[in-house]
């Protein structure tokens, strides 16, 4: 490969490039501390998707509020895929995790239907019975007791009554009483 002796430098010739990349590291470092190549084309698809709605904000975040919409909620496992081949080449790991006499059952049931043992542990997670937990009250409350005489008021902020349309064109503010020394007596005046 042979270069130009007298060729200007690529920043110079490509500005926009390497204000690109430049920028690319910058967000990289900033937003996730560094990459890795196995995922470089994820991150670059976002990085991708922030550049070119970087001076459109309003339209960038209903750009992104509605694919959140449209595509639903997405784990790590979708990102980094939870192919059939990343549980067979961890098999052994996954199926470590699961409870022993869930595992019985499923390997059981496996055999029994001619499945796949993940297959298998799906649809034994589906048909066990969920166990809800209640929250045990605590021992001692966390607040003191009410002295006697203190009421709980758990109401909220109530709004006054809205003004009819011709007090409001009048322009009274419903704050003040009518008769205090600001409004004087009780005669309305009219603007």
């Amino acid at each position: 490969m042979s270069f130009a002796v007298d060729a200007p430098p690529a920043h110079v010739v490509l500005p926009w490039v390497h204000r690109v990349f430049s920028n690319f590291k910058r967000w990289s470092y900033g937003t996730f501390h560094g990459l890795r190549d196995k995922h470089i084309d994820i991150y670059a698809n976002e990085f991708v998707f922030r550049w070119n709605r970087r001076r459109q904000f309003q339209s960038n975040i209903d750009t992104m509020l509605g694919l959140g919409r449209r595509i639903g909620c997405i784990t790590w496992r979708d990102v980094v895929g939870d192919t059939w081949k990343w549980k067979h080449d961890h098999q052994a790991q996954v199926l470590a995790m699961v409870d022993p006499e869930r595992l019985k059952r499923a390997e059981q049931y496996a055999f029994d239907n001619g499945m796949d043992i993940f297959d298998a542990l799906d649809d034994i997670r589906r048909e066990e019975k969920r166990h809800k937990y209640h929250r045990r009250q605590p021992e001692r409350p966390a607040l003191p007791p009410r002295r006697h005489g203190e009421q709980r008021n758990t109401r909220r902020y109530i709004h006054p009554p809205s003004l009819a349309p011709t007090e409001m064109a009048i322009g009274y503010l419903r704050h003040i009483p009518i008769g205090s020394k600001i409004t004087g007596s009780g005669k309305r005046l009219m603007a």
